[in-house]
């Protein structure tokens, strides 16, 4: 994940070169997937072989994933889409208790970023990655909203 401050009142939390990759790669995918049409369209390629090509292609291509923290509305935007919203879930900034580091095993790369809600609820917003990227972005992101920050793993 990538904590980037667009202005004072609107910061985004999202994947940055992962997602430029992806939607690189889709490119091709679903350029090989069209240009595999004519060969669908004379039966020498299967069409459950084309559709998941092409499937895969687009996912790559239009998909993507990130968390709005906008000041304004006092309230976290957690938003995934492809052609059309996946999910949309909006968490007001009353109901943040903390952001949360927790360290899931032992391996370096096995890191989580959360929000622990008033009610005790958690809400993941980066379900893995390296502790220090994980940790900085976590502070910025508690630094912005103004809320603690834990991390679990230090004593």
């Amino acid at each position: 994940m990538s904590f980037k401050q667009i202005s004072n009142e609107l910061a985004v939390l999202n994947k940055g070169s992962k997602i430029f990759v992806a939607r690189f790669i889709g490119v091709f995918i679903t350029l090989i997937g069209a240009a595999n049409l004519f060969s669908v369209a004379r039966g020498d390629m299967p069409l459950f072989v084309w559709a998941s090509v092409t499937t895969l292609g687009l996912i790559g291509l239009f998909g993507s994933y990130a968390v709005w923290v906008d000041k304004r509305k006092q309230a976290v935007t957690i938003r995934a889409k492809m052609l059309f919203p996946i999910k949309t879930k909006h968490i007001q900034f009353g109901d943040i208790e903390a952001v949360v580091v927790d360290e899931r095993m032992l391996d370096r790369h096995d890191a989580r970023l959360f929000l622990q809600l008033t009610n005790g609820d958690r809400f993941n917003l980066a379900p893995k990655g390296f502790k220090k990227r994980l940790e900085r972005d976590g502070e910025d992101l508690a630094r912005f909203i103004d809320i603690p920050l834990h991390v679990t793993y230090k004593q």
